[in-house]
């Protein structure tokens, strides 16, 4: 369940996007929620990609560049994907 920070984001931030004043906000916001040590920073294998994890509910987050075509976004991360990421990490790690 996400906290009631993660919950507030605007849905004009959240999901995908492709106009530069958007992109802009959402990493504005990342950046405010990082430095408030709301969000703490997670590591990524993409240079396209930002990671975050709520420090209140764990929520984890991604800020994703546009690629044209491909669109950018924030998106949350479920606990299903979040544990998918773990397993494959760990098989990784074997």
């Amino acid at each position: 369940m996400a906290c009631a920070q993660c919950s507030s984001i605007p849905l004009g931030l959240s999901g995908q996007f492709s106009a530069r004043a958007t992109i802009e906000a959402a990493e504005i916001l990342s950046q405010d929620l990082v430095a408030s040590g709301r969000w703490t920073p997670m590591n990524t294998p993409s240079g396209f990609t930002a990671a975050f994890s709520c420090s209140e509910c764990g929520a984890h987050f991604h800020l994703v560049m546009p690629d044209p075509p491909a669109a950018g976004g924030l998106f949350r991360v479920s606990v299903t994907q979040q544990r998918i990421g773990e397993l494959r990490a760990r098989r990784q790690e074997l």
